[in-house]
């Protein structure tokens, strides 16, 4: 977990929920705005990247999200399903999405559609790897 410097933070709450003092987050998990960075209070919250930076996401504020201390702890680096607070979680282009009811059928087809392109990404490094052995070898 990295660590936002506040003044962002506060940005992306201002940017994510406007002038309100206390809410929840995508979780459901209740968040108060005086609470950022407190470790010891159920309404604790700090900023997540939605990408994990592990995983080449960034600090752009399209990246960040606020979230409950306990959501980020489950979330972690995990990227792009996870559960938190009970609930699956996807994330499908930069946007974190509840898992239920039609949206199972959405993260299936997502999954799948990833699970062709890396098969394709795979397919054509092992092409050009060959052809460039072809290649040294004449």
């Amino acid at each position: 977990m990295c660590c936002i410097p506040k003044n962002k933070a506060l940005e992306v709450w201002e940017k994510q929920f406007g002038e309100k003092k206390e809410t929840v987050d995508f979780a459901g998990r209740q968040i108060k705005l005086e609470e950022h960075g407190n470790n010891e209070s159920e309404y604790g919250w700090n900023i997540d990247h939605i990408k994990p930076q592990s995983l080449g996401g960034v600090d752009d504020i399209e990246n960040l999200i606020v979230c409950n201390m306990k959501t980020n702890q489950e979330k972690d680096c995990l990227y792009p399903i996870f559960i938190a607070n009970n609930n699956l979680f996807y994330v499908n282009k930069g946007e974190i999405i509840a898992a239920g009811k039609g949206n199972l059928v959405k993260l299936s087809k997502t999954i799948e559609r990833n699970e062709k392109k890396s098969k394709k990404t795979k397919t054509k490094k092992a092409k050009s790897k060959k052809a460039k052995s072809k290649k040294a070898k004449a």
